[in-house]
């Protein structure tokens, strides 16, 4: 028998918990390695809290969707049939803005809705293609097997290595900008916390 939307719902509420304490301890692992030296386990870490920043990110889409008082499910069904999850982010914040300011075929604008409204949704949208890309292309690679060096879409196309650590550093939030932990300016930033 299938769940009920609102169990669906339960099961993404302790899904999401679940990931967030993997992502607080991997964290603390990961501060420890770094403070410590300890570089193999440190490369290690930082590879699997990639891979827990972008399970997070799918489980909180999945958790957003089937909020009681949110989507549709028939909004629900469309978002999820989009085939990539940053896809699916970036429709389910189109209808949710498309809902909200009441703009069922127009384009998305400044004409169509409120200025504030309007910033808003292009400040989220950039926050998506900003933030949530690269952790969720990351993710995908480390998913299968790219731990070492990644390829492009051809399994014998090389791009780049990961195991130097020149892809990702960790910082928190609020951290001063300019050199991160390990001295470099070069890296690509994210903070392994999403919340």
């Amino acid at each position: 028998m299938p769940l009920t939307r609102s169990q669906l719902y339960q099961v993404h509420v302790s899904n999401l918990r679940t990931v967030d304490s993997g992502c607080t301890q991997v964290y603390r692992q990961l501060k420890f390695c770094l403070s410590s030296g300890q570089t193999k386990s440190y490369e290690a870490l930082l590879k699997l809290s990639i891979l827990l920043v972008g399970t997070w990110a799918e489980v909180r889409l999945l958790k957003l969707l089937h909020e009681p008082s949110g989507f549709t499910d028939a909004d629900t069904n469309a978002i999820l049939q989009k085939n990539a999850k940053l896809d699916q982010w970036h429709f389910a914040l189109e209808l949710a803005f498309r809902h909200r300011y009441k703009v069922p075929k127009a384009q998305l604008s400044a004409n169509s809705m409120t200025i504030t409204a309007y910033s808003q949704y292009c400040a989220i949208r950039d926050l998506l293609e900003n933030e949530l890309r690269p952790i969720v292309e990351t993710r995908n690679k480390l998913a299968h097997g790219q731990w070492s060096r990644t390829l492009e879409h051809c399994p014998f196309s090389f791009t780049h290595s990961l195991h130097d650590g020149s892809s990702f550093c960790i910082r928190r939030e609020g951290r001063r900008r300019g050199r991160c932990r390990c001295g470099s300016r070069d890296h690509r930033r994210f903070s392994p916390l999403p919340f």
